[in-house]
């Protein structure tokens, strides 16, 4: 497996009892990241995946059925970890995690994975106020495929900047692989143009069709695969909204909207355009990269 930086950050002692939240694209590593810490601290079979009807089952019988789990484990860490995933696809699981959290916090790590929906739907109430952290696994980069050092934190950009200027580390291979397969593990351990075009095209199918869908209620999915198709030519230019406006042939607030659909689950993110003031930073269009890659 490859070590992801963020195993180092987000399960840190530093951040005390506090559940952590692990949101990311869809198959970008969050499962196996939390299994690996899991497996790591004899603690793999106080996973639990919610998409299982067994786990759905186990919960109805008894609201702490993992309670029974925990004395069959000996962890090596300072306490038990036990993962929940897709939990969020459970009527209220907020409710449920809040139950959890304040029944077992002392006793247990808990750490909660999931994609786009989870990332909406906790901001959507504050039930869960003071009870989580947050953090987000984002699709490899250069630094975690070529096995280089981690450091946690720098104090400052500059800082940052000066120490890689002063320690250049040159991985054309990797680089190469990145550019040409994206940072989604499946289609760049599988190094295969032929595995990834089919890869990419499944995959934000299925996202546009199933996952927002569902999350964002957009009634002209259609219209939303078309503009898929549109944003490629644009990349290299500032992102135009009223220029998609006219391409779609529908209103201003419907073409946001749509991004902001896009950026939620994960397929596109959008960088403003620098500026000294802020407030005109604001007003500029912004750039728009593609999460996945593009042809």
């Amino acid at each position: 497996m490859i070590e992801r930086n963020l195993i180092n950050t987000a399960f840190s002692e530093e951040f005390g009892k506090q559940m952590r939240f692990i949101i990311g694209p869809r198959q970008c590593g969050k499962t196996t990241a939390a299994k690996w810490f899991l497996q790591k601290y004899n603690c793999q079979s106080l996973y639990y995946n919610w998409d299982n009807r067994n786990t759905r089952d186990r919960y109805i019988e008894d609201n702490h059925f993992f309670s029974r789990d925990i004395y069959n484990v000996n962890s090596s860490w300072n306490k038990p970890v036990l993962c929940l995933d897709e939990i969020h696809k459970y009527p209220k699981w907020k409710n449920i995690l809040k139950d959890f959290y304040d029944s077992f916090c002392n006793e247990l790590l808990f750490i909660v994975t999931g994609s786009a929906r989870l990332d909406m739907m906790r901001k959507s109430g504050d039930s869960l106020a003071g009870r989580y952290f947050t953090f987000r696994l984002n699709p490899l980069i250069l630094q975690e495929l070529s096995a280089g050092d981690y450091h946690e934190s720098f104090e400052s950009a500059q800082e940052w900047i000066q120490s890689k200027l002063d320690n250049p580390i040159y991985k054309k291979q990797e680089l190469e692989a990145l550019l040409a397969f994206s940072g989604y593990p499946e289609p760049l351990i599988s190094g295969s143009d032929r595995f990834h075009r089919k890869w990419q095209t499944d995959y934000m199918d299925r996202l546009i069709r199933e996952d927002l869908r569902e999350i964002t209620h957009f009634q002209e999915m259609e219209n939303l695969s078309i503009l898929m198709k549109l944003l490629p030519d644009k990349v290299a230019s500032p992102l135009s909204i009223n220029s998609l406006t006219n391409d779609l042939k529908t209103s201003f607030q419907t073409v946001s909207n749509y991004l902001n659909g896009l950026e939620l689950g994960y397929l596109i993110f959008r960088i403003p355009s620098y500026s000294k003031k802020i407030a005109r930073s604001i007003k500029k269009e912004k750039n728009c990269i593609f999460m996945i890659g593009r042809e």
